[in-house]
């Protein structure tokens, strides 16, 4: 089931990665989430200022602490009503449930504000649920068609940007085409 909006891309953001880098993905066009591993507050502050929600993964009261717009549980036995009750009803709390349906069904039922699946889920999930869907592991480009079709809010990319030979501001911009292509076709 093809989703309401064109899906967007949610930008994994490996430790190491600078702010030089982190600012030339998002200046490579559309991304609307960033999911940060490691708390350094630079990164947080560009993404923010250029209106990109950034989480931090699996630390709710760091990404109280520190400003963010939310959490990422990465960790199956992360509790989804614990984290949304410490990042508040404001922030977002969205959970990687891989291939578990059960763990989907769950996170939704506890509060999750997106739930992370494993690509061959999301046509399953987007066709019972409204709680928006995470096409995730990291995909690359040529995944993209079929994720949308399957009906994905969102596409997590990392690997595709952070190791482009042709930079990460590209390699956003080469994504965002696939996304505008397979959207404008399915």
């Amino acid at each position: 089931m093809k989703a309401a909006e064109r899906p967007r891309l949610y930008l994994v953001v490996p430790p190491g990665v600078d702010r030089a880098g982190l600012q030339a993905a998002c200046d490579g066009g559309d991304v609307a989430c960033v999911e940060l591993a490691d708390p350094i507050p630079a990164l947080i502050t560009l993404a923010q200022d250029r209106g990109i929600a950034v989480l931090l993964r699996d630390d709710p009261a760091g990404a109280v602490r520190l400003g963010c717009d939310g959490v990422f549980l990465a960790t199956a036995a992360a509790d989804v009503a614990a984290a949304r009750r410490m990042v508040g009803p404001d922030r977002i709390v969205s959970v990687d449930a891989g291939g578990s349906r059960h763990r989907a069904m769950e996170a939704g039922e506890a509060g999750a504000d997106a739930v992370a699946l494993d690509p061959s889920l999301i046509a399953w999930w987007s066709a019972l649920f409204e709680v928006p869907c995470l096409a995730r592991p990291p995909v690359a480009a040529a995944d993209i068609p079929a994720l949308v079709a399957a009906g994905a809010d969102f596409v997590a990319v990392t690997d595709a940007v952070w190791t482009a030979p042709v930079g990460p501001g590209a390699a956003i911009a080469a994504l965002n085409g696939a996304l505008d292509t397979a959207w404008t076709t399915c």
